[in-house]
């Protein structure tokens, strides 16, 4: 008498079939998944380093000009200006070493007249309220020079209000049109990663973000926050990515907060 496999038709051993082959099916797709990733990074790894050669020019350069944003992203780019600190804004959901926080995006009007946002880093989530004071981490009041990563702007989210000063994404379209309201109509399409400014903040905030894929960390020699810093972290913001510190080497608490030994030190 043969072996029966009629046990396979029980509906045990069917929903475990059904069990399996699905679970197959979505390994094989997550595998897929993480080979498109290492896929679009590599690529992306490459356009960095391809704009890392292109020459260091201004924003106003009439070589930019005709050029769209993904011919522009990753290339270092310098403005020399004055900040708009009535047009700055917060990015809500950023995180530094694991501590949540806000970007600073403070508008700055060059010299010929065009306006840039630039994303000046990073600040404790606990330390501001969008409807509290700047004055914290305002930018120099005199005309500064700065140099950063071109980033194109990140997509709005849908069903979230727009605060005045507050906003879920950097959205350069909404923030270039709210410039164009007040009288700003030259306003560039495209953001900047701080990486340099001259003068340097009155303070250790805020301090450097990242915001692009990993690669070789490099160390600036001058970074963006000002003197009184005990000893500044690095300015080009690609250190962080490869190494972040953690929320408690930055002297910051669980949620973000400041601890109670005072603001971050730098060794």
């Amino acid at each position: 008498m043969g072996v029966s496999f009629r046990f396979l038709l029980t509906p045990k051993w069917i929903a475990w079939t059904v069990v399996v082959v699905v679970a197959v099916v979505v390994m094989a797709y997550l595998s897929m998944w993480q080979l498109g990733r290492l896929s679009d990074r590599r690529a992306t790894n490459a356009a960095i380093e391809q704009r890392a050669t292109e020459p260091v020019v201004g924003v106003d350069d009439p070589s930019l000009q005709g050029l769209d944003i993904d011919d522009l992203r990753y290339r270092r780019l310098t403005a020399t200006g004055t900040y708009l600190p009535d047009g700055e804004v917060l990015v809500a959901n950023q995180t530094l070493g694991g501590a949540p926080g806000w970007w600073v995006v403070t508008p700055l009007r060059t010299t010929s007249g065009t306006v840039v946002l630039v994303n000046r880093g990073w600040v404790p989530f606990s330390t501001v309220t969008p409807d509290g004071s700047f004055e914290a981490f305002a930018p120099p009041a005199d005309e500064v020079s700065v140099s950063g990563l071109v980033q194109s702007g990140q997509t709005r989210v849908v069903g979230l209000a727009d605060d005045a000063r507050a906003l879920p994404r950097l959205d350069v379209d909404l923030l270039a049109d709210r410039l164009a309201g007040q009288g700003s109509s030259d306003v560039a399409r495209y953001w900047l990663q701080l990486e340099d400014q001259q003068p340097r903040n009155r303070g250790p905030n805020p301090l450097p973000s990242c915001c692009r894929p990993s690669m070789t960390a490099r160390t600036s020699t001058t970074p963006a926050s000002g003197p009184s810093s005990p000893a500044s972290p690095p300015s080009c913001f690609w250190c962080w990515w490869c190494a972040p510190p953690s929320a408690a080497a930055m002297g910051l608490g669980r949620h973000g907060e400041l601890a109670r030994h005072g603001p971050p030190t730098w060794g």
